[in-house]
């Protein structure tokens, strides 16, 4: 029998959050409070991002390419909503040297947009150390566990981090 309450758990959003995409014209800006960025291989397969599941993965057997992408979870001070930002490889790259220097992402003003018209054109991204006096950050989302639940993957057989700032890589 179901537990019923009148009032959700203070924890009810942390495996469920929007995934958002940049789209062409409509440039993305909200505070990171995600410590690191965590990504894994997907495809694109039946009309949808997929994560690779190699060695029993179809897309592989069907010879579909695959792409490494990376999730942040992003905050908007302005309306309080979080969600998942999705950007690529290269992207991720851009935020090398603000991590270098700040050793976390959490805190970051992240400013990211397509290089022009096109959809699939190249993401620009920029970080910043935010003003964190103004606001407190809410707690990080459990990426792993809310992209497993979007994409229908047993949690148990999603990867864990192997140390608390290098995510494993998809297998």
């Amino acid at each position: 029998m179901p537990d019923w309450t009148n009032n959700p758990p203070d924890d009810a959003d942390r495996y469920t959050a929007t995934l958002i995409r940049v789209k062409p014209g409509r440039p993305i800006r909200g505070i990171c409070a995600s410590p690191h960025l965590l990504g894994c291989w997907t495809h694109w397969f039946g009309g949808r991002t997929i994560p690779c599941n190699a060695p029993d993965c179809i897309p592989c057997e069907s010879q579909t390419s695959r792409r490494w992408h990376a999730y942040l979870h992003l905050w908007s001070p302005a309306s309080h909503h979080s969600a998942i930002l999705e950007i690529t490889a290269l992207a991720a790259r851009e935020l090398e040297p603000y991590i270098e220097q700040h050793h976390t992402l959490r805190g970051a003003e992240i400013d990211v947009q397509r290089s022009n018209h096109r959809a699939n054109s190249t993401l620009v991204i920029v970080a910043r150390p935010a003003d964190l006096q103004r606001f407190q950050l809410p707690e990080p989302l459990d990426i792993i566990a809310a992209m497993s639940r979007m994409w229908e993957v047993n949690i148990n057989r999603a990867k864990r981090l192997t140390t608390p700032d290098v995510p494993a890589p998809c297998t």
